[in-house]
């Protein structure tokens, strides 16, 4: 089996046939793997995982490279694409090597994604449903009440109120077809350009009365996508903020050589504890409007364009979401090369 010579020769040999996958990085590669995280990674030998940058295929093990203490274990779950592109979702659980604490060894474990978080996605979804659809629903039921009386005072007003929160049910629904249909529509478009007209709408709006948000952008930044769900995005990320009660927002998207990155930070209300996660349960831990769903919405997208996202709790206040994409051009041999 290939490894690295200065990886201890007792862990490569106790580990070799260990029934459990099992990696380890020097915080920057991968520099041992044993049969078993081959076979679970389904790659073809050690030598497809040896010396492979851990963050392009872990971004919830981004902590290793912050420059910050790491709290131990480090636990996180993760989706990992295979060479013949199934996707596996796994635990990693990691710890230092006694020898030397800049080694890092995760043990790996597939996970039933389904079985272990319905229950809970299922009861945040509901929850989030009541609050959502009913509260409107109640309004619009409240109103048209109101509209019977005969003396029929402030008729239109209740009539536009009423409008707004069928408006507000038909764009819930709107998200839940987002959750299921492919990725389509798809043409080269300005990622700065979607950020300035989600902010400038979110604006009109009224939503930033008391936000300062900056936008760093330098010439545009283009990427092959479907604009108008990567705006319900930017429209999710701003609007999870906002409820977070941020006086400050932060928005920085770059080409760089590996990709697109897109940064949001905002000072609102952060964890207690300082991390970075994947979406799944509450974006950020938060419970505001857009909480739970909101992030499964972030997710889907993200993913359906081949990028990750994770978020970092700052431990006093704040948060920051970090989305990386690829660079990705229309194919040259089908339509639809146009700029949005």
């Amino acid at each position: 089996m290939e490894k690295r010579m200065d990886f201890p020769q007792i862990y490569a040999d106790f580990y070799a046939k260990f029934p459990i996958a099992y990696l380890v990085t020097d915080r920057e590669r991968w520099i041992y793997a044993n049969e078993r995280a081959v076979q679970l990674l389904k790659e073809e030998s050690v030598a497809d995982l040896i010396d492979k940058p851990v963050y392009q295929c872990l971004p919830g093990a981004c902590e290793l490279f912050s420059g910050n203490p790491v709290d131990f274990p480090l636990e996180f779950r993760e989706k990992w694409l295979s060479k013949n592109g199934e996707s596996i979702y796994l635990k990693f659980t990691g710890i230092p090597l006694v020898e030397n604490p800049n080694y890092i060894q995760f043990f790996v474990n597939e996970i039933k994604r389904m079985e272990e978080e319905f229950p809970d996605l299922l009861e945040e979804m509901a929850a989030w449903l009541a609050h959502e659809i009913l509260n409107p629903l109640t309004s619009v039921k409240g109103f048209l009440e109101l509209m019977q009386r005969p003396d029929g005072e402030n008729r239109e007003m209740y009539i536009n109120i009423a409008k707004k929160e069928i408006e507000q049910i038909e764009q819930i629904v709107s998200q839940f077809i987002l959750l299921r249909r492919p990725i389509q529509n798809k043409a080269l478009t300005d990622l700065n350009r979607l950020m300035n007209e989600t902010v400038s709408q979110l604006s009109g709006q009224g939503y930033f009365e008391k936000v300062h948000i900056a936008v760093s952008a330098i010439g545009p930044v283009e990427f092959y996508c479907e604009g108008s769900l990567i705006k319900e995005v930017f429209r999710n990320l701003l609007m999870n903020a906002i409820e977070a009660k941020a006086t400050k927002i932060s928005v920085q998207i770059s080409a760089k050589e590996k990709g697109i990155d897109i940064k949001i930070a905002d000072n609102g209300n952060g964890g207690a504890k300082s991390g970075w996660k994947k979406p799944g349960g509450s974006l950020n831990g938060r419970k505001g409007r857009r909480g739970g769903f909101g992030s499964l919405i972030i997710n889907r997208i993200i993913t359906g364009h081949d990028g990750k996202i994770f978020f970092h709790k700052e431990k006093e206040a704040g948060s920051i979401v970090h989305i990386q994409l690829p660079h990705t051009f229309p194919p040259e041999n089908l339509p639809g090369e146009r700029k949005e």
